[in-house]
């Protein structure tokens, strides 16, 4: 699981951390469960519910970049100490510079 989506549900507290396994929190149980019924019209307790595991599945996307000059990056990423100085992501695999105008 990508850090910062990690870091944002342990924000929210719907997610905890034991050790190196994650867990859904009381809430973020009620919010999957409200999410289910919200998006599927269905009451979540009607699901088949195999205890706290859960399946993965594979899936394939598309996604669209911006090729960034590696020299702007690097320079951008050093000014801000490879931190994101909106939501403090400090992973620089992780930030993106496209945005940033000088």
């Amino acid at each position: 699981m990508a850090p910062q989506c990690v870091n944002w549900l342990r924000t929210l507290e719907l997610v905890w951390k034991d050790g190196d396994q994650y867990s859904l929190a009381d809430a973020g149980r009620r919010f999957t469960d409200d999410a289910i019924e919200s998006w599927t019209d269905t009451a979540a307790s009607t699901l088949s519910n195999s205890g706290d595991s859960m399946t993965a599945a594979t899936y394939e996307t598309t996604v669209e970049t911006r090729a960034i000059d590696s020299e702007f990056r690097e320079f951008v990423l050093a000014r801000f100490d490879h931190t994101c100085p909106i939501s403090g992501v400090d992973h620089s695999g992780l930030l993106d510079v496209a945005h940033i105008l000088f």
